[in-house]
């Protein structure tokens, strides 16, 4: 029942979302051999998310200055555009969500989680876990600190259940190093503390429901 609630709940907030944004903005759908391109312009900035059919692939592409409610939104738009275009949209495996540096509020959020946590070894750059490379920490710590939980709602909306990200080509440095260094030394970050901030993200998915994991 609870996650009934939660199901209906999501989806007026879904719906509320993506009626404020195609207030101003319309999205376009492209559809291609393989492919399928929802694009939208936001505040003279565009983003897209494309359905590949064979590979079963969703790829959320924006890299707009634009802060992290409002890229979730974008891509909620997008999303429920393209499920409404294209059935099968559901059909995949996993969303690309793009390097991490374009979403800077996770960007600082990770990097100062890393830096409290008990596990990560702020002056050497790495886990402390012998054998644990960069690369899993990551992924757990996106997991664990819940960072992806807007995206993640999103798709449980459209009946996408998000398991542990998967994350590639981590970066490790100072707060100098990142786009955030001002927000990073506000909450206390040593400025020699070097921290994962950056990684290409997906998210793999299957059919569900509301219940996440």
């Amino acid at each position: 029942m609870r996650r009934r609630v939660q199901t209906v709940v999501l989806a007026l907030l879904a719906s509320l979302l993506v009626t404020k944004l195609s207030a101003t903005s319309a999205v376009r759908i492209e559809q291609l051999a393989d492919t399928v391109v929802a694009a939208i312009e936001v505040e003279g900035c565009g983003a897209s998310l494309e359905l590949n059919r064979k590979w079963r692939t969703l790829h959320y592409r924006n890299e707009c200055a634009q802060p992290l409610e409002r890229k979730v939104s974008t891509f909620t738009a997008l999303l429920f555009g393209l499920t409404a275009s294209d059935g099968p949209a559901t059909k995949v495996d996993s969303l690309f969500l793009g390097r991490l540096i374009h979403y800077p509020e996770l960007v600082a959020d990770a990097a100062v989680a890393a830096y409290r946590a008990a596990d990560w070894d702020a002056a050497a750059g790495e886990p402390r876990q012998a054998g644990l490379g960069p690369n899993s920490y990551f992924a757990k710590l996106l997991h664990e600190a819940g960072l992806l939980r807007g995206f993640i709602d999103v798709l449980a909306v459209a009946n996408l259940e998000a398991g542990v990200a998967s994350v590639e080509k981590v970066l490790v440095g100072s707060p100098a190093s990142t786009p955030v260094e001002a927000r990073l030394l506000a909450a206390g970050v040593a400025a020699e503390a070097r921290l994962p901030f950056d990684a290409m993200v997906w998210l793999p998915l299957q059919r569900g429901g509301a219940g996440t994991r």
